[in-house]
C-alpha cells in the first residue's frame, strides 16, 4: 500500500455564481480534507470572486485564487489550475457540482490501496439546476476491478468532474499539453478537453480503476460548459459523445488518430522507462486496429457506396477479428450485427 501526503482540488471557474456555493460547501463537508483549493478564474464577471473571496477566508484549508488577465477558455484554464497544484494526488473540480461527503476519502483510499493507479474515476447521479434526479442511462462500465494499460475502451468518456489522479499522471499530462502544439494533435473541429486527456493518456500508460459508487451530484444545466441540459435527449453518454462528433464513424476513427499522436509525442518523451513505453506501444497497436475497423464502419454506412462494396468492408471486419468483445478491443458482437441489418436494409445508390 502507498500513502498520499498532500491532496489538491484543481478548480476552474467562469460566472459560476449561480450554484459555485453548492459546491464549495460540500468540498469543506468532506471527510477528507484537501489540504488545498487552487482555483483559476476566467476572467468572470459576476459574484464569482467575491464568493472565493469570502469562501478562502472562512476555510481550515490552503485556498489560492488566480484570476487571469484573458479568458483562457475552459480546457486551458484547468491545465493551469493543475499546474499550481502542489499535492501528491489531484481531484478535478466543475464549478457547478456537488460532492457527496466520502468522494476525496473513497478516491484517496483506492489510489493508496494499489500504488500502480495513475486515477480513479467514480460513478455520479445526474441532477438538473434544483438537485433533482434525472433518469438517463449512462455508458455502462464494467470497470469496478483494476483496468490494466490499454483494456478501458478508448471512447469510454470519463468526466473530469469523477477523476482524481496523481500527481505524476498530471504531470505527463501537462508535459504533453504543454510541449506539443494542440492543433498538431486536435482536428479544429474537435473539443479535446482536460479530462479527456487524463483519462486517455492513464488509461493507455498506466493501471486505473472505475468506482461504482455515485460520489457526486453531476448538475445539467442550460449553462454548462459541455453536456447542457436539453443539447440531445437523455440517452447515455456515449451517445451524446457519438454526436458531438457528428455522429460519423469517420470522426471516431479520427479521434482515435488524436490519441495516437498524443502516445507518439509521449513515446519520444519517455525513452528510458521500458514499461510505460510497452504500455504506450502496445495502447498505439489497438488505437490504430480500431481506427481501421472505424473507417470500415463509415464505409458501411455510406449510402453512395454499392451494397458490393459495402459487404467487402464487412467481411474485411470480419476477418480483421474486429468485431471480437469490447474488452479485447473489438467493436462488439451487436455491432456485426448492426452492420449487417443495415446493409441488407440500406436502399442501393441513385445511378
Amino acid at each position: 500500500m502507498g500513502h498520499y501526503n498532500r491532496v489538491s482540488i484543481a478548480l476552474a471557474t467562469y460566472n459560476g455564481e449561480k450554484f459555485l456555493v453548492n459546491q464549495l460547501n460540500s468540498i469543506s463537508n468532506q471527510y477528507r480534507q484537501p489540504d488545498e483549493i487552487i482555483i483559476c478564474d476566467d476572467c468572470s464577471t459576476d459574484r464569482t470572486i467575491d464568493i472565493l473571496t469570502d469562501f478562502a477566508r472562512r476555510s481550515t484549508f490552503d485556498v489560492v485564487i488566480f484570476r487571469n488577465d484573458t479568458n483562457l477558455g475552459y480546457e486551458a484554464n484547468f491545465f493551469k489550475a493543475m499546474s499550481y497544484c502542489t499535492g501528491d494526488v489531484i481531484a478535478l473540480c466543475d464549478q457547478d457540482d456537488v460532492w457527496h461527503p466520502k468522494k476525496l476519502e473513497r478516491c484517496v483510499q483506492e489510489l493508496e490501496n494499489d500504488p500502480r493507479l495513475l486515477f480513479v474515476a467514480h460513478n455520479f447521479e445526474v441532477v438538473n439546476s434544483r438537485l433533482e434526479k434525472i433518469t438517463h442511462k449512462y455508458a455502462s462500465l464494467a470497470l469496478s476491478r483494476i483496468n490494466p494499460p490499454a483494456s478501458i475502451p478508448p471512447l469510454t468518456l470519463f468526466l473530469g468532474q469523477s477523476i482524481v489522479a496523481t500527481a505524476k499522471l498530471v504531470n505527463i499530462v501537462r508535459t504533453a499539453y504543454g510541449a506539443k502544439s494542440y492543433n498538431e494533435i486536435v482536428p479544429s473541429n474537435f473539443i479535446v478537453g482536460h479530462d479527456t486527456y487524463l483519462s486517455v493518456v492513464g488509461a493507455s500508460i498506466g493501471y486505473s480503476k472505475y468506482i461504482g459508487t455515485k460520489l457526486s451530484f453531476y448538475r445539467r444545466h442550460e449553462t454548462n460548459t459541455v453536456f447542457k441540459m436539453g443539447d440531445l435527449d437523455l440517452g447515455t453518454e456515449t451517445k451524446h459523445f457519438t454526436n458531438y462528433y457528428a455522429n460519423a464513424y469517420d470522426n471516431y476513427a479520427k479521434l482515435l488518430q488524436c490519441w495516437i499522436n498524443i502516445l507518439e509525442f509521449l513515446q519520444s518523451i519517455f525513452i528510458e522507462e521500458s514499461e510505460i513505453r510497452a504500455a504506450i506501444l502496445k495502447s498505439q497497436l489497438r488505437y490504430r486496429h480500431l481506427k481501421e475497423a472505424y473507417n470500415n464502419r463509415a464505409v458501411l454506412y455510406d449510402s453512395f457506396n454499392s451494397h458490393p462494396t459495402q459487404l467487402f468492408y464487412l467481411l474485411k471486419n470480419v476477418f480483421n477479428g474486429d468485431y471480437s468483445k469490447r474488452k479485447n478491443a473489438g467493436l462488439g458482437y451487436k455491432s456485426l450485427v448492426k452492420d449487417a441489418y443495415n446493409i441488407c436494409n440500406c436502399s442501393p445508390p441513385k445511378q
